[in-house]
């Protein structure tokens, strides 16, 4: 063959086939200097050249188990704008996946693409001894840094103590924060519920903030803050204390609740650093399941409220009426309080009652009773004195302050007889006296009449 026919068939296309494996075309450049070499240029030398014109391609092809010849990987480029001055190039890279060509690689005007036929395929980046510095899960979309399992949207997965997310102004007063937002859109939508988490870098806070109609501002919108000294802010963004709730202007009526939903008691306990379930130091609120509530401090219930009548205020161990610790004694101490109803009743004489009420308040050891008996019969002509039982505690002590007055009575409305009364001691009814020593009898049997008292006596109980 002559070097004219060699050139004529170089020029029309030309296969260089060889049975082994060596290679079957060498470029090479015996150049010293410093410049490229050697050189395949791929030209496309149109004389009408337009946008997204195809340029060089390089097909890798190989023979299929049916024998027949099957492209498996292709280079491709094109020419996306020919203008002058704006020339765009496009390259892509196909492999064929289950029969099919499948971009894995595309570079065009505007963007590097991974993948941009969304095949079911993994994109790993693999770093120095870890297989999965960065993975992304093509069945579902997840991020995995340092997992090539990731669970959710991004899963980070470090089992050193370098699992640290930096965010980092390099010392400018620059905001920087993670969103959550119900609709983004551009940041300004109505409606898109913004939350915000950051470092306010103008003030040197932690803050959580929150905008419904924009991208919230950590300084404008913030509705609790962490400073530098460790102090928590509620609707202030500067708290003088470990922390400071305020109502931010809403007028709240509740600032803090707490609540549990299972069938313990639970508690808000306040001791000091070195508290413990059995710290004396400790002040605590109880709040139990039967609606009582209980407060404690010193180790011991000091307080009790009572679901009972609306509520009832037990008070264990007293008032202490004065203030300072020289005041915290027996005397000072108001260990009782109760109030409440009876029916006071003439226990040693047959009577026929037409109503019967008592009314008593104790304060301390002192009781205050007031009663009005009824009566439609009284027979004492056995001799027995007046003796009114029922009362709400027993007496400790014979004495008792006594005011009286009486309708229908022939022996007790003398009005110039001295009328006086007598405790039982250790039982729970007063005897009525006349003229200071005497008691007070009913001489016959009378059709009707009342008895109206008030009493003052010393109890035990």
């Amino acid at each position: 063959m002559s070097r004219a026919q060699e050139i004529a068939d170089l020029l029309s296309g030309v296969t260089i086939t060889t049975d082994d494996n060596n290679a079957q075309l060498t470029l090479k450049s015996t150049d010293a200097d410093a410049n490229e070499g050697p050189t395949l240029i791929l030209q496309r030398d149109s004389s009408s050249p337009a946008d997204n014109d195809a340029l060089g391609r390089i097909d890798f092809t190989a023979d299929n188990d049916a024998g027949a010849s099957h492209g498996f990987v292709t280079v491709e480029t094109k020419a996306l704008d020919v203008s002058d001055g704006a020339e765009t190039g496009q390259f892509r890279i196909y492999t064929h996946v289950a029969g099919t060509a499948r971009s894995r690689f595309d570079a065009n005007a505007t963007e590097t693409v991974f993948n941009n036929d969304s095949v079911d395929l993994d994109f790993r980046v693999e770093g120095n001894g870890n297989a999965n510095a960065f993975f992304v899960q093509g069945s579902d979309d997840f991020i995995g840094i340092g997992t090539g399992t990731p669970k959710k949207k991004i899963h980070i997965q470090d089992t050193t103590s370098d699992g640290i997310l930096i965010f980092d102004a390099n010392d400018t007063v620059t905001d920087h924060q993670i969103c959550f937002a119900h609709n983004y859109q551009s940041g300004g939508q109505t409606g898109g519920n913004y939350y915000a988490i950051g470092v306010d870098g103008s003030e040197n806070k932690l803050v959580f903030a929150f905008d419904a109609n924009s991208q919230a501002s950590l300084s404008a919108d913030a509705k609790m803050v962490l400073d530098s000294s460790g102090n928590v802010g509620i609707s202030t963004t500067a708290p003088v204390a470990n922390l400071e709730i305020e109502d931010g202007g809403t007028s709240n009526s509740i600032l803090t609740k707490i609540t549990a939903d299972d069938q313990n008691p639970y508690a808000l306990m306040i001791g000091n650093d070195t508290y413990s379930a059995t710290d004396t130091n400790a002040f605590g609120f109880v709040q139990r399941n039967d609606g009582a509530a209980y407060i404690y401090n010193g180790g011991a219930l000091r307080a009790a409220f009572h679901s009972v009548n609306s509520g009832v205020l037990s008070l264990e161990g007293g008032v202490v009426l004065g203030a300072g610790a020289a005041n915290s004694t027996t005397a000072n101490t108001l260990s009782d309080y109760e109030e409440g109803t009876f029916s006071a009743v003439l226990d040693n004489v047959s009577v026929g009652y037409g109503s019967r009420s008592g009314r008593y308040t104790k304060i301390g050891n002192t009781v205050f009773v007031h009663l009005e008996i009824a009566t439609t019969s009284l027979d004492t002509t056995d001799g027995s004195a007046y003796q009114i039982g029922g009362l709400p505690f027993t007496a400790d002590g014979g004495g008792v302050l006594f005011t009286y007055d009486s309708e229908n009575s022939t022996s007790l409305t003398q009005k110039s007889t001295r009328l006086g009364a007598r405790m039982n001691n250790g039982l729970s009814s007063v005897r009525l006296s006349r003229d200071g020593s005497d008691y007070a009898y009913n001489n016959g049997t009378q059709s009707a009449g009342s008895i109206v008292c008030t009493l003052q006596y010393f109890t035990s109980q």
